[in-house]
């Protein structure tokens, strides 16, 4: 179990470097305190590995990739949209200390989290690991890389907010979210 888990935390960390599911975790460090971004995606986090290990092969059969790719593409520009929106409507540039408490905005975002995931490189990594490995070990070590490669993002973006400033990350945030929106879309249609 324990050398499933380091396999798991090792394969699934490094997929998800980079990965789009990151770029949301960042751009939230622009809108919600820290341990906000934290909670929410972290609660998202455990629903998505537990359905990776127990049913990700049932998920990758059952849901066409075409579906969840336009769905998500969907939920991208509209995120970006909705970033976009909040950063004009707001002309202060403050800091982390005055990111905002509200947790309506959160749900949303760990929905979008979790559709960005349906289907992604880690969600099909961990389902794939969970095959031949102990569902278990798999489990903690796919989470773990998760949880971590979140917290690398959202302390990125506190980084980023604090040298650029709240309202040019979420601009820059929502055009990143648009393209991506798009280009997922675009993968959809092809």
């Amino acid at each position: 179990m324990i050398g499933d888990a380091a396999v798991a935390l090792v394969v699934v960390f490094v997929a998800e470097l980079g990965d789009k599911t990151q770029l949301v975790a960042l751009s939230l460090s622009a809108r919600y305190r820290t341990a906000q971004i934290l909670g929410a995606l972290g609660v998202t986090i455990l629903v998505l590995q537990t359905l990776s290990v127990a049913a990700g092969s049932l998920i990758g059969e059952s849901i066409d990739p075409d579906v969840v790719g336009v769905v998500a593409g969907l939920m991208f520009v509209a995120f970006g949209v909705w970033s976009w929106r909040e950063a004009v409507g707001d002309p202060s540039d403050a800091g982390g200390e005055e990111r905002s408490a509200g947790t309506r905005g959160l749900v949303a975002v760990a929905v979008a989290f979790f559709v960005a995931e349906l289907g992604d490189k880690t969600m099909l990594t961990t389902a794939g690991l969970a095959a031949d490995r102990d569902a278990v070990g798999v489990w903690v070590g796919s989470t773990l890389a998760m949880f971590a490669a979140t917290w690398i993002a959202v302390v990125a973006g506190v980084g980023l907010v604090r040298r650029i400033g709240r309202r040019r990350l979420q601009l820059g945030g929502a055009i990143v979210f648009v393209v991506i929106g798009a280009v997922t879309l675009l993968g959809a249609a092809l």
